[in-house]
């Protein structure tokens, strides 16, 4: 969690806070974990033909401001660590969220965060010494932030060299 970042409260439409916890907009932590899911969710067909979830009283124009302004600024967080990000633009795209999602599709998105949160927890792995020191070369060459990183490299390498495999032995 960022110390020098509040994460904003969901001002709702009526001005009314409901009862119970308040509902929160994204954090700079939650935006590796929601940037993709929420790149899905505010394309302009869906903004159309789910309108429960999203809000009612956008006009078409005033919608596709928020929807690009808020695509853009999320693509260009998700390039950057976490601990560059630039509270200026996460405030804005939290401004323009809870314009474009209703409470009702933006409780959805933070029901997904969560969900998105156990599946991702992590697991402890004992390593030897030498796999670690290697893990920790690639980790440096491949410019990596983290041993997860390094391993995923791995597994995506390995998953290429698997698919260049298979279509050799189409051919």
């Amino acid at each position: 969690m960022h110390l020098n970042y509040k994460t904003p409260h969901w001002e709702y439409v009526d001005g009314n806070k409901k009862r119970g916890r308040p509902l929160l907009l994204l954090s700079p932590d939650d935006l590796p974990i929601i940037t993709s899911y929420l790149l899905k969710k505010i394309r302009r067909s869906n903004v159309v033909l789910k309108f429960e979830n999203y809000n009612s009283n956008l006009t078409d124009k005033v919608a596709n401001s928020y929807i690009s302004e808020t695509s853009l600024l999320l693509k260009k967080l998700q390039s950057l660590p976490i601990k560059d990000t630039e509270f200026e633009s996460l405030d804005v795209i939290n401004i323009n969220l809870n314009r474009i999602f209703s409470e009702k599709g933006w409780r959805a998105v933070r029901f997904e965060l969560r969900q998105i949160k156990k599946r991702n927890k992590l697991v402890r792995l004992e390593l030897a010494k030498p796999i670690y020191e290697q893990l920790e070369q690639i980790k440096q060459i491949e410019k990596l932030e983290s041993l997860s990183s390094a391993i995923e490299f791995l597994v995506d390498t390995y998953h290429d060299h698997i698919d260049c495999l298979g279509s050799d032995d189409e051919n």
